[in-house]
């Protein structure tokens, strides 16, 4: 298994154990299936965790920029 996977896996493990629950649907973008939190708001562990990357890796970029 890839590092990539275990740790989505591991991510998915930890939703549930805060209390969401891993639902029979799937993510129409990626395929992943879909989680439901305790206020009911349903989310794919898999996108939401590429987007955070995205987002920390863009102010990394932003910090590390020299300014011109």
């Amino acid at each position: 298994m890839k590092e990539k996977e275990r740790d989505i896996l591991k991510i998915a493990a930890d939703e549930m154990l805060k209390g969401s629950k891993m639902l029979g649907e799937h993510c129409k973008v990626c395929g992943f299936p879909l989680f439901q939190d305790r206020e009911g708001n349903k989310y794919c562990v898999y996108c939401r965790t590429l987007k955070e990357r995205e987002v920390v890796e863009k102010e990394v970029k932003r910090e590390v920029t020299p300014l011109s």
